[in-house]
């Protein structure tokens, strides 16, 4: 399986057409936090490519910090994940609590490279604001 998406291989192909695609670590996760990024700040039901691609309206949660609320909108997010983006096995999510009076939602995923001869572990920390704008680092 190819580790940058199709319109990456594309775009650095016509940028450098003699030369090969990379397959660094670095850039396969790159590629995925990119993609992450795509993933969870489309909502749900604006995409063509299938209803359930995209985020469900969070709007207001990280206020309300329901425990429930978020134990179910990040399986839904690990569900999603493991969906949409092939690159990545063995998601595990864990809530990170917010400091005092912050309006974030936090939380770490785990993971790992899926198309990879040895086991490449990758953490990414995402946010999520009041607005539903979130924020993914590697």
């Amino acid at each position: 399986m190819p580790q940058e998406r199709l319109l990456e291989r594309i775009r650095i192909l016509d940028r450098n057409p003699d030369r090969r695609i990379s397959r660094n670590v670095h850039s396969v996760i790159q590629s995925v936090q990119l993609y992450m990024l795509r993933i969870l700040n489309t909502n749900q039901g604006s995409a063509p490519i299938s209803d359930d691609f995209g985020m469900p309206d969070i709007t207001g949660l990280p206020a309300s910090l329901s425990g429930d609320k978020i134990q179910e909108l990040l399986l839904s997010i690990k569900r999603m994940l493991q969906k949409y983006e092939p690159r990545i096995r063995n998601i595990r999510i864990n809530f990170l609590p917010s400091e005092e009076g912050e309006l974030l939602l936090k939380y770490q995923l785990s993971c790992e490279l899926a198309d990879t001869d040895e086991r490449v572990p990758v953490v990414f920390e995402i946010d999520m604001t009041p607005d539903g704008k979130i924020n993914v680092l590697a």
